[in-house]
């Protein structure tokens, strides 16, 4: 009889946590934020995988990463000593001394949205002037310039959410709660300022994650208007109407689209796993992705369309980085998190359970059984509820 492996907590705490990427503007290398080092730096592996170099050694904890689309720098964000006031640093992406570029702003929170398509341009919002809400900017990396976009002075929190890629449009999320929210438009050329989703507020509608689409013409974003589930919708800025795309029978979390807008990928919760799904935008066919069931995040194409990268994590294996070749088929494990001798044999699988409500209504639980576990009716249970519906267990690592 094969003997349970059991960790001590040292052990399992020692298991590293990876959490975001992004991909060189050459694609050969994928740079990640991992603890590692004992806070949360940069680091570098080749896209194929091997020797990884470790590229900030910051005094604090890196939240976020964006690599610059053209030059080799990339953006992080970072606050100070866990006080919520993220700011924007640049780096070199070989490593080197960082710059503070959100200078003016060192006391308020900072969010970083996207470069443009030259790279010599950002867009990011702070709350600095109201605490409750933010303004928008645009900075100018060359001049160190930032020029005011949209300022909000009401009591609903409002940001910029995408940059159309001509640099005309930019959508806004404006947050009346956690899951009643409305999407707006702003047109830089005619200053006209649109509620594209327009609602009750007094009514939870879920609208969010806009992406713009090649010709600019409208953008997709996610939306459970008059639905149980959220789909993808798609807004014609012309016609200023939205159509469906995407209607499942799971809640679709997100999504994105191929460099050249060929092919869109999502992801869907699936009874607590969020897996994918891909469609071939010219014929609408949707392909089944070779890949176990997991929670995938921070889906990206390669420049070259050929090849996805993502984060995928479960009950039996920490959150690592994927590279899926979209015409062999096949995935490959980039990194790997689980340290000191931890394998996935001495890890519990969840199992899908299902009771009824007081009304009847079917729930979803997660029931883990640890290994080697003797089973006398004798073992003491944990029973985890949580209210909703914001979150839910997830068939996910964690510790």
């Amino acid at each position: 009889m094969t003997k349970t492996q059991r960790y001590s907590i040292e052990k399992f705490f020692s298991i590293r946590s990876i959490s975001g990427f992004t991909l060189s503007q050459n694609d050969k290398k994928i740079y990640y934020i991992t603890n590692t080092s004992g806070t949360p730096q940069i680091w570098s592996i080749p896209i194929e995988g091997g020797w990884t170099d470790q590229i900030s050694t910051w005094k604090e904890s890196v939240k976020q990463i964006f690599h610059n689309p053209v030059t080799k720098e990339i953006i992080f964000m970072s606050d100070k000593e866990g006080d919520e006031n993220t700011q924007i640093y640049k780096i070199p992406d070989e490593g080197g001394d960082a710059e503070l570029l959100s200078k003016g702003f060192e006391d308020s929170q900072v969010f970083f949205n996207q470069f443009n398509k030259k790279g010599n341009k950002f867009l990011f919002a702070s709350n600095k002037r109201l605490k409750h809400n933010f303004d928008v900017y645009i900075q100018d990396l060359k001049k160190g310039e930032n020029e005011l976009v949209k300022s909000f002075d009401d009591d609903y929190p409002t940001l910029a959410e995408s940059w159309s890629s001509d640099e005309r449009y930019i959508t806004f999320i404006k947050f009346y709660g956690n899951i009643n929210v409305d999407l707006f438009l702003y047109d830089s050329k005619d200053k006209t300022f649109i509620n594209t989703t327009e609602h009750d507020i007094n009514k939870n509608v879920f609208n969010g994650q806009t992406e713009f689409n090649k010709k600019n013409s409208g953008f997709y974003f996610i939306s459970d208007e008059g639905r149980e589930f959220k789909g993808i919708k798609f807004y014609d800025i012309k016609k200023r109407k939205s159509k469906w795309v995407i209607k499942e029978k799971w809640d679709i979390t997100s999504f994105k689209f191929s460099h050249d807008h060929n092919f869109l990928i999502w992801t869907m919760n699936m009874n607590g796993s969020n897996s994918p799904g891909l469609m071939n935008m010219k014929t609408g066919k949707v392909h089944k992705l070779k890949l176990p069931r997991g929670n995938y995040s921070g889906i990206k194409f390669t420049h070259d369309n050929k090849k996805i990268v993502y984060i995928c994590d479960s009950p039996l294996n920490p959150g690592d980085i994927f590279v899926y070749d979209l015409k062999k088929e096949t995935s490959k494990q980039i990194t790997n998190s689980l340290v000191g001798g931890v394998s996935k044999k001495g890890l519990t699988k969840a199992r899908d359970v299902f009771y009824k409500s007081f009304d009847g209504l079917k729930i979803h639980a997660l029931l883990y059984i640890p290994k080697g576990l003797k089973k006398d009716g004798k073992n003491p249970a944990i029973v985890w509820p949580h209210g909703g519906p914001e979150h839910q267990e997830m068939h996910n690592f964690s510790k």
